[in-house]
């Protein structure tokens, strides 16, 4: 979605290791998500059920690869981080610990 959705700007995916976990990023600079989608998301991912602005249908139409992390992440220990800014972009943050 980081690609679909950025027509101009940049798209980066990066890596580290700290603190005994991997860490992986990836940062667009696309639509971002407004405040209501970013609740939406979390709620997915905390297995909540929550509605979406209806404006907002491309969320709808591609928010499936959130809910499969949120399926798979807790069977690793890992987590998902989303911080977004409606028009400047989004960063995703994936965690998952060595052991």
């Amino acid at each position: 979605n980081a690609i679909k959705y950025t027509e101009q700007g940049t798209v980066t995916v990066s890596a580290e290791v700290k603190n005994e976990n991997y860490h992986i990023y990836i940062a667009d600079t696309g639509l971002g998500f407004a405040a209501d989608t970013l609740r939406h998301i979390e709620n997915t991912l905390a297995g909540k059920k929550s509605v979406v602005n209806k404006n907002e249908t491309w969320y709808l139409e591609n928010g499936l690869g959130y809910s499969i992390m949120a399926d798979l992440l807790p069977h690793i220990k890992g987590t998902l981080k989303i911080t977004s800014k409606p028009g400047k972009g989004s960063v995703v943050t994936i965690t998952i610990p060595f052991t």
